[in-house]
């Protein structure tokens, strides 16, 4: 991040409000260019709400940006644009459904019409593009949270343990951790893993849990929070163990072909 970015972020963080006009002034085209990739078309700041929306979900990226994870504020602001945008999409209201009766019976002949055959295929086909768009949206959602705690989705696959034992004990670390509400909101209030309160509750040593603080947060939040609905299938809990037979998280390999793959 360069210096000028850094000292508008920070100045716009601590309630500089000239420095928050600059910073977003100046990444205006970052902005529509974000807005614009989602939207898939190019989008114009007079007419569009969509760009709007952008900007308030940069404003916030403004905010909510941690300069120590050391992660790029942009790629963390283009997340956060994808995000609201997303949900603003879908508190739309529906367009009217085209009636499918009245399409195959169109005495004009339309040919964009379609007749009641089709209605099964394209009614999975649409609903299965909604759930790709659901699970796109929560891994962006997922990704996003993240990087508030330094590490990311695309990093998944280096932080996971290549040990089947390991990587079972951090993960019933996580399972304890996401378990107690008090060590969670001490995570989400800090941004640090508790590790003295976690030791006594997994028995794990500090230098272990050390180690794996970025993969036992990783798995801790798919566990904790309900908005990774889609997520939790990649964790599997046996009945009547804290510990968690995992199977792969997104963006990890399966090491010895152990640790098992999606259904």
């Amino acid at each position: 991040m360069d210096t000028v970015m850094m000292d508008l972020l920070r100045n716009s963080q601590s309630g500089d409000e000239q420095a928050r006009e600059e910073l977003i002034s100046r990444h205006r085209a970052f902005i529509r260019q974000a807005a614009s990739r989602v939207c898939r078309r190019p989008l114009d700041w007079h007419n569009d709400d969509e760009l709007s929306v952008s900007l308030l979900a940069f404003n916030e990226a403004i905010d909510t940006f941690n300069p120590a994870a050391g992660k790029s504020f942009l790629g963390y602001a283009g997340v956060v644009i994808h995000h609201r945008l997303v949900d603003w999409f879908r508190r739309q209201p529906a367009q009217q459904p085209l009636s499918l009766d009245a399409a195959a019976t169109d005495e004009e002949g339309d040919e964009g019409a379609v007749a009641p055959l089709e209605a099964g295929p394209a009614m999975s086909a649409y609903q299965e593009q909604e759930e790709m768009a659901d699970r796109a949206d929560d891994l962006a959602r997922y990704d996003l949270a993240l990087q508030r705690y330094g590490t990311s989705l695309a990093e998944l696959g280096a932080i996971c343990p290549r040990h089947r034992d390991a990587r079972l004990s951090l993960q019933d670390a996580a399972a304890r951790l996401a378990a107690d509400a008090d060590l969670m909101r001490s995570l989400t209030r800090t941004g640090q893993l508790p590790i003295k309160q976690l030791q006594g509750v997994s028995g794990l040593s500090r230098k272990v849990l050390e180690t794996g603080r970025k993969y036992i947060i990783a798995v801790a939040l798919i566990l904790w929070n309900d908005e990774f609905g889609h997520l939790k299938s990649f964790i599997q809990l046996p009945a009547g163990s804290q510990r968690t037979e995992a199977r792969q998280l997104p963006g990890t390999s399966s090491p010895g072909g152990e640790g098992g793959t999606p259904r």
